[in-house]
């Protein structure tokens, strides 16, 4: 995420906490040095939650094929009830 006008940090903090890459940019060397502080905030707590791209994967599939599920149950209640509309 690039945030090219990065102040006080709110950008690459929340990066940050989703884990994921930053590049914060600033005019000022305050407000970047205030950035910098609030990130190291996050980087030093502990995650209490982590879910690695494998999983999130799985979840994106089971929930892709829920919907093909649910798709192809509304489209035989369409059909049922003659709406072919869609």
């Amino acid at each position: 995420m690039l945030d090219p006008m990065c102040g006080s940090g709110t950008t690459p903090r929340v990066a940050c906490e989703m884990g994921r890459k930053y590049i914060g940019i600033d005019i000022s060397h305050e407000y970047c040095e205030l950035a910098r502080q609030r990130v190291r905030l996050i980087e030093m707590q502990p995650r209490l939650f982590y879910y690695d791209e494998a999983y999130l994967d799985s979840l994106i599939e089971k929930a892709t094929k829920n919907w093909a599920q649910i798709k192809d149950k509304d489209d035989w209640l369409h059909q049922i009830r003659g709406n072919y509309d869609t």
